[in-house]
């Protein structure tokens, strides 16, 4: 039962990565995950349902509570390469989703579901800094900022010594040390 549902998962991942939340049907994402759409809706109630579970499996949600054991440095650093590593590993459906929310009259739902996961996200990045809501949208908001400025509209990739370049500021601005000068 487990399985099956982490297939359905996994299929409705791969079709949102290839045609977005609204062109993907669940008979596709049943197809491809090998089982009935009858069987699919067992396990989810809806596709918006499904497609919260695939941005909750697919994020840096699931690596929060070990990243969140650690002193607020240590979690902010793991907490921002996380991030990074988890837009570059879902960058195209990261590109999809973008598209329909920007696009489409129809992306009321996208917006809903990523809205709901973002205030989740925010949560869990207020209590690794011991901070307000603002300082959690900033944290967040900067690093997926240059992350889609980079990579999506530069088509220069986050990495090396600029990735950890980037990771070592964002937790000096975020753990109150001082930045660096002149950058």
């Amino acid at each position: 039962m487990k399985d099956t549902r982490k297939r359905i998962i996994e299929a409705a991942y791969r079709c949102f990565s290839r045609k977005g939340f609204l062109g993907s049907t669940t008979r596709e994402i049943a197809k491809e995950a090998g089982v009935s759409e009858i069987t699919l809706f067992r396990h989810f109630k809806s596709k918006r349902e499904l497609f919260e579970e695939v941005l909750k499996n697919y994020s840096v949600l699931p690596n929060l509570e070990r990243i969140k054991s650690k002193d607020k440095e240590k979690a902010l650093k793991e907490l921002s390469e996380e991030i990074l590593k988890s837009l570059k590993e879902r960058k195209e459906f990261l590109k999809i989703l973008l598209s329909e929310i920007s696009s489409c009259q129809n992306s009321q739902k996208v917006e809903e579901v990523y809205r709901n996961f973002a205030r989740i996200l925010e949560g869990e990045i207020k209590e690794i800094l011991g901070e307000g809501k603002v300082k959690a949208k900033l944290f967040f908001g900067a690093l997926f900022g240059i992350f889609i400025s980079q990579e999506l509209f530069l088509k220069e990739e986050v990495k090396g010594e600029f990735k950890r370049e980037i990771v070592r500021e964002v937790v000096k601005l975020f753990s109150g040390e001082k930045g660096e000068k002149g950058s």
